[in-house]
């Protein structure tokens, strides 16, 4: 069993870990916002072909991640 820690981020030492992150996603589902009279619901939707998404490394956030007033990583071990 692992156990994880959650504990404010350590810059610059975190970043190269956020770095290595694979924060890019596939799916074959997305969700659809329907309005009715008085509310919202969410319906999912089948695509095809699957969305793939795909974001840069998080260095490029660097400056903003730093610039958070509280950040935190969360580690296994």
């Amino acid at each position: 069993m692992l156990d994880m820690r959650i504990r404010p981020a350590c810059w610059p030492e975190d970043l190269d870990r956020l770095n290595g992150l694979d924060i890019s996603f596939v799916t074959e589902r997305i969700y659809r916002v329907v309005r009715d009279d008085l509310s919202f619901r969410l319906v999912e939707t089948a695509v095809d072909p699957p969305l793939h998404k795909a974001y840069g490394p998080l260095a490029t956030e660097a400056e903003s991640l730093k610039a958070m007033p509280y950040a935190v990583v969360a580690e296994l071990w």
